[in-house]
């Protein structure tokens, strides 16, 4: 049995590798006007002319697949901002519209109803990403009302969105539906992909919590209205009290960092297991101004 599981990921391999190394036509490139606009077939064939989809490419990178180029980045979100996130509904689709009538067949997606988890409802897995990449862009205010918008609890927060809703409102959905007449139902809760990347990207990428070793950063990506926040975190038997300042109101860039009573040079907190507690203040600002 080890052998046919080794011989048959070897098969896979070499057909992803095959069908990798077919040239794209030019014109299937994402071009600088349509960043999201890029489906293809196995035969490296772009997916239509009947469907003009847009999606949500999970190789690309968190920032809109753009890291040396935020100026595209952002007109790649602003994309799937305006074609993809739905605030009236409170969906972050993962593609739209859904593959329903279709010349050619898109593979197993199709065999959900449409609007239905992959195919083009919200896919919270990948929802979480978009949130992401706002974050790495900057935009503290657009990242956290995004997060909202997938909070379960705003699902629910009246009798008439929970009769919507229909599922607990205290756990991540994998799926909601986007399509009539079951537009904003839950699907498949109790999902711990969706669950774990929501809370990183709370934790991480919005309140900028990292830890590397025995160092801690905390460098957030937040609202500019938000005056601050706290965070204790228990490292072995020490306790660290992370207290966070946003005097000037800006959504990123940390002025000043100060552990116990004295600044640090770096802007990371060196982390010791020395059963104390320790207090950290965290100052965000414009550097040098």
């Amino acid at each position: 049995m080890r052998r046919l599981d080794l011989e048959a990921d070897a098969l896979s391999r070499a057909q992803t590798a095959e069908r990798d190394a077919r040239p794209r036509p030019e014109s299937a490139l994402p071009s600088a006007g349509d960043l999201d606009e890029s489906g293809f077939e196995d035969d490296a064939a772009v997916y239509g002319p009947d469907v003009a989809h847009t999606l949500l490419e999970p190789s690309r990178r968190p920032d809109g697949g753009h890291g040396d180029d935020p100026e595209r980045g952002r007109r790649a979100m602003q994309s799937v901002l305006v074609r993809l996130v739905k605030p009236h509904d409170r969906l972050s689709l993962l593609f739209t519209p859904p593959f329903n009538k279709t010349t050619r067949d898109p593979g197993y997606v199709k065999g959900y109803p449409p609007g239905t988890r992959e195919n083009g409802g919200q896919y919270t897995h990948a929802a979480t990403w978009t949130v992401w990449a706002y974050a790495r862009l900057g935009d503290g205010e657009q990242a956290a009302a995004l997060f909202d918008l997938l909070n379960p609890i705003f699902h629910s927060d009246s009798e008439e969105k929970a009769a919507v809703y229909r599922v607990e409102p205290y756990v991540i959905c994998a799926d909601v539906y986007s399509q009539a007449p079951f537009i904003r139902r839950g699907g498949w809760t109790w999902y711990t992909g969706s669950a774990a990347w929501m809370y990183c990207l709370g934790l991480e990428a919005i309140l900028g919590f990292k830890k590397i070793g025995d160092k801690l950063y905390i460098d957030p990506v937040i609202p500019p209205d938000w005056d601050g926040f706290e965070i204790r975190y228990q490292f072995g038997d020490s306790e660290y009290l992370i207290h966070v300042d946003n005097p000037e109101h800006v959504s990123k860039n940390i002025r000043q960092i100060i552990l116990d009573g004295n600044s640090l040079n770096e802007l990371s907190i060196p982390l010791v297991d020395d059963h104390l507690e320790h207090r950290v203040v965290v100052t965000m600002g414009n550097s040098g101004e």
